[in-house]
């Protein structure tokens, strides 16, 4: 029995109302969900890729298994609770979405760990080119026509090169090859 069924129980027996339960900090889950996101922000500061080449492999071979894991978790901790709660079935959903949201910088670590230090050109005929602004500054981006693949390709680019760049024009970038199949480079290395 928890905390609260208890105080619940003493407070059915004395007639009173029931005493104030304290709840703790769950250290043993807080800490860990820090260190995950500083992993994730440092992946997604310090390397570069295609903007959204790291989600889609995250949706596609992630989701099952972290949401799977997230409620056998959730599943595992409240075996012995009675009843069936909402919180229970949200809870872990929500958390689940938010791990594959927040995924990107440990995924392109790995990416980079696993890869090796071969070159690749990463480019093509440019189609346009782009900016948009946040909190932290703005970004520039360049959409490009690969010229291997034919397929459709948006680099974050320095704002010299958005100011130099227009469409039609050729674009080319020294990326290395990421062990989990997409290109990837330091940030810092287009400065």
């Amino acid at each position: 029995m928890d905390l609260e069924t208890v105080a619940k129980d003493e407070a059915a027996n004395s007639g009173g109302s029931p005493p104030h339960v304290r709840r703790q900090v769950p250290w043993r889950w807080v800490i860990p969900a820090i260190a995950y996101q500083l992993l994730a922000i440092t992946g997604s500061l310090l390397i570069d890729t295609e903007v959204g080449d790291q989600y889609r492999l995250i949706f596609r071979y992630l989701t099952v298994p972290v949401f799977a894991t997230c409620y056998g978790v959730a599943w595992m901790l409240n075996r012995t609770g009675a009843g069936a709660t909402a919180r229970r079935w949200w809870a872990p959903g929500l958390v689940a979405f938010v791990l594959l949201l927040t995924a990107g910088g440990i995924v392109d670590i790995a990416n980079a760990l696993l890869g090796d230090d071969t070159p690749v050109w990463v480019g093509g005929t440019i189609r346009s080119t782009t900016w948009s602004s946040g909190r932290t500054g703005k970004r520039y981006y360049v959409v490009v026509t690969d010229a291997r693949t034919g397929r459709e390709r948006k680099l974050l680019i320095s704002p010299a090169e958005y100011r130099s760049l227009a469409a039609g024009d050729r674009y080319q970038r020294r990326m290395r090859q990421g062990g989990l199949g997409y290109p990837w480079r330091w940030v810092r290395s287009w400065r």
